[in-house]
């Protein structure tokens, strides 16, 4: 069976408890479908570097899915030249750094600098891309 990841509406955490798990979604990167869940609406945020990255919930608390510090993932455009070399360059610890700054939080503003996320581009132009729900 394929891994699956569920999502609904900006109320689904509020009616979790009423509907249950689905019986056909996985959290699981590996496929493992013993893990079920539903995820409330999911936000995209996308910072250039050097500039604060801002993440909210009106309701619940940050979840995050996924981050990304690098470029050549199609985003952040806006974040520089995007023919300068490298063309595509990404951290490899960015999501771990990103869930121990915000997860579980309401809100969370932090500034991109490589001090953070490292430069995996050499110099390039970078921008940090976060993917998260309020649960």
């Amino acid at each position: 069976m394929a891994n699956r990841k569920c999502f609904s509406g900006l109320t689904a955490a509020d009616t979790y408890a009423k509907h249950g798990p689905s019986n056909d979604c996985s959290i699981s990167a590996d496929g493992d479908l013993s893990s079920r869940s539903v995820f409330a609406f999911v936000k995209t945020s996308v910072t250039c570097q050097k500039e604060m990255m801002n993440l909210a919930c009106d309701h619940g608390r940050i979840q995050i899915l996924s981050a990304t510090y690098g470029r050549g993932d199609g985003l952040g455009e806006e974040c520089g030249d995007p023919t300068m070399e490298p063309a595509e360059c990404f951290a490899t610890d960015t999501l771990d750094i990103v869930k121990d700054l915000c997860d579980g939080e309401i809100t969370c503003t932090k500034n991109t600098v490589m001090s953070v996320f490292g430069d995996p581009c050499n110099s390039a132009p970078k921008h940090l891309v976060v993917r998260y729900y309020c649960g």
